[in-house]
């Protein structure tokens, strides 16, 4: 007499569709994914007339619209489930390469901006994508980045590079 209860407590759990609005739940972390990248793209952007500061860098509004253009790009390729081989990692590197940017043209590596921290998220990513192989190629991409920055940063004095 449980097993039947239970077998149709089950049979009412399991009938009730679950709403998906990308398709299986890969995708929806890419939206996911996808959506924080766009908000983030477009927070950079104007937050620099939101505070009253102008950036000391032209590039800055390049690589912020860049950015944005690149998110929506993404997002619509998700939207029309546009797949091909490759496009995660290359999303990965492009996320950590656009991180990088921005951080130098908001500030460097001495002012800051706040953007450092989104590092662990790109590795966060990349584990959820790849597991324990993507979470160290997305640490060992962001670390080559960083350091790259830091060698070619025109604000940092040689001697407090390392």
């Amino acid at each position: 007499m449980t097993s039947s209860r239970t077998e149709s407590a089950g049979s009412k759990a399991s009938a009730r569709p679950r709403l998906r609005l990308f398709g299986d739940a890969e995708n929806e972390s890419e939206v996911v994914v996808g959506l924080f990248r766009a908000s983030l793209a477009f927070v950079v952007l104007i937050s620099p007339t939101a505070v009253g500061a102008v950036p000391t860098h032209g590039a800055f509004f390049w690589v912020a619209g860049s950015a944005a253009v690149y998110s929506l790009v993404v997002g619509v390729m998700l939207l029309r489930r546009i797949e091909w081989r490759g496009r995660r990692p290359l999303q990965l590197g492009l996320d950590i390469a656009f991180l990088t940017l921005l951080i130098q043209y908001t500030g460097g590596l001495r002012g800051g901006g706040g953007l450092f921290g989104l590092y662990y998220l790109t590795v966060i990513v990349g584990s959820m994508w790849f597991g324990v192989v993507g979470s160290i190629g997305a640490a060992s991409l962001a670390t080559l980045c960083y350091v790259l920055a830091i060698v070619y940063a025109p604000e940092v004095y040689p001697w407090e590079r390392f």
